[in-house]
């Protein structure tokens, strides 16, 4: 089955198999077959997208720098400022 790349949905590289290239937007189920083959590797999920998958060494690391974390920092800055206005049912 041939897989195309788009703009919309570029590939990734498997965090267990860097031969693997899949679609961003198969990548999460992709992980969890890939996981049962290569239980062998035991990789920690990043708190901040859990398409990031890390070596438990480097988790710290990966934490203070992981491209996703500015995005949850900014969403508590706006919270603590008053100026997140949550959905009030």
């Amino acid at each position: 089955m041939a897989t195309f790349q788009t703009r919309d949905d570029p590939m990734v590289n498997c965090p267990y198999n860097k031969a693997h290239r899949v679609s961003r937007s198969r990548i999460q189920s992709h992980i969890l077959k890939c996981r049962k083959t290569h239980q062998d590797r035991q990789l920690e999920t990043c708190p901040f997208n859990a398409q990031h998958r890390i070596e438990k060494e480097l988790k710290h690391d990966h934490i203070m720098n992981c491209p996703d974390r500015a995005a949850v920092d900014r969403e508590i800055a706006m919270s603590a400022n008053g100026k997140f206005f949550p959905c009030s049912l």
